[in-house]
């Protein structure tokens, strides 16, 4: 997938539109904070890890910004 097309993609259908933008750069977020973990603070590369953080994030955002999502 090149960049636009990541930018470009449909929305996953249960997923509000407006919100797939917020989710996609928590996504990235998460990977690149792993990929620093793994390279600078010699830490365990978990793709589960990674799944938990950005359903953390998510779940976090939500509860903070309960009128937006």
């Amino acid at each position: 997938m090149t960049d636009e097309e990541a930018w470009t993609a449909q929305t996953p259908p249960d997923l509000e539109a407006s919100l797939w933008p917020f989710v996609f750069l928590t996504i990235l977020w998460r990977i690149w904070d792993a990929r620093n973990g793994h390279v600078f603070r010699n830490e365990q590369f978990i793709v589960r890890g990674v799944l938990c953080n950005v359903r953390n994030d998510i779940v976090t955002w939500r509860k903070r910004l309960p009128l937006v999502m």
